[in-house]
């Protein structure tokens, strides 16, 4: 090859990406995504009812009640026993009794 050079030739056979050194990134719009998360949650079969809430996934509730329960035994070991109001613990019973209901 006549007129090439060796940094050419080396590029030849290598792949598109490793040449242009660019990361390829997905590109997705905004009613693309809110479509796919509707099919997710439409596919869904373990919904449970939030009294005052709304509904949710039984996994999403069971990791929002764990999460809660740990704050608070976090917050029962350091003493601070006044960082909770009615609402916290309303939203604790909502979230318990969701999950405590007879699955469909």
């Amino acid at each position: 090859m006549i007129g090439t050079t060796p940094v050419h030739q080396a590029t030849k056979n290598q792949p598109s990406e490793m040449v242009n050194n660019k990361e390829h990134k997905m590109k997705i719009t905004k009613s693309q995504l809110r479509k796919l998360i509707k099919e997710e949650v439409k596919g869904s079969k373990e919904l449970a009812q939030i009294s005052s809430t709304g509904t949710m996934e039984r996994g999403q509730i069971i990791s929002s009640l764990e999460k809660k329960l740990l704050d608070m035994i976090e917050r029962n070991r350091e003493g601070r026993h006044n960082t909770l109001g009615i609402s916290q613990f309303n939203t604790l019973f909502a979230e318990w009794s969701a999950v405590s209901e007879p699955r469909e």
